[in-house]
């Protein structure tokens, strides 16, 4: 009865668990197993996964033996295994004595969820300190303008004092230095709204 019920938790758990024994062929595998490395619908117990063509876990099974002789666990942390990512963990059986019996297991988890999730955090931390540097760069560049701004405005005032025939010239120089002026401050305005977090917009609501 006991092992029975032993029985049914491996076949319930998620975790992908796939017991070798000493020829590193499969004894045994739980459901999960089939999904987490990716191993089909295929007949496998009595067979070496190793003879798997092309199969992700071919590196990982080449340190079955190394694991059975020394009795040391061996992790293979963010294997890909297809389009997933599987934690997986030889670890060599013992009994109640502690002495290895010669199978291993081989254990794997799914993490694909957990990587995208890190991957979109790292994604996103790395657009903050984009933004970050560009609202820096930003006012680097306002203050520049605001005073180019502030001294065309001073020269213009001085354009009546001008020759004549130099004032045409003079005004028509500042306007186009105005127009550019004005385009690299919308544009700065542009990147500071978008490194800043968007205002709140409250609004009444029925509780």
């Amino acid at each position: 009865l006991l092992m029975a019920f032993s029985d049914d938790i491996i076949r319930s758990v998620r975790v992908g668990i796939v017991v070798l024994d000493e020829g590193g062929r499969v004894r045994t595998l739980n459901p999960a197993a089939r999904s987490v490395f990716a191993l089909g619908l295929v007949d496998l117990e009595g067979r070496r996964l190793d003879d798997q063509p092309a199969h992700a876990l071919r590196d990982v099974l080449q340190q079955v033996p190394h694991v059975r002789s020394t009795g040391r666990v061996a992790n293979f942390p963010v294997t890909a295994i297809g389009e997933s990512f599987v934690d997986i963990a030889l670890v060599p059986v013992r009994d109640r004595n502690g002495i290895p019996s010669g199978d291993v297991i081989l254990l794997g988890e799914d993490i694909t969820a957990r990587e995208k999730t890190r991957t979109r955090l790292v994604q996103s931390e790395r657009l903050a300190a984009i933004g970050k540097m560009a609202a820096q760069i930003t006012h680097e560049i306002r203050n520049p303008l605001s005073s180019i701004a502030l001294n065309m405005e001073l020269f213009e005032d001085e354009v009546p004092f001008l020759p004549t025939e130099r004032q045409g010239e003079a005004r028509s120089l500042l306007q186009i230095m105005s127009t550019e002026v004005r385009r690299l401050k919308h544009i700065t305005e542009g990147y500071l709204r978008l490194s800043r977090l968007p205002a709140s917009q409250p609004s009444p609501g029925d509780v």
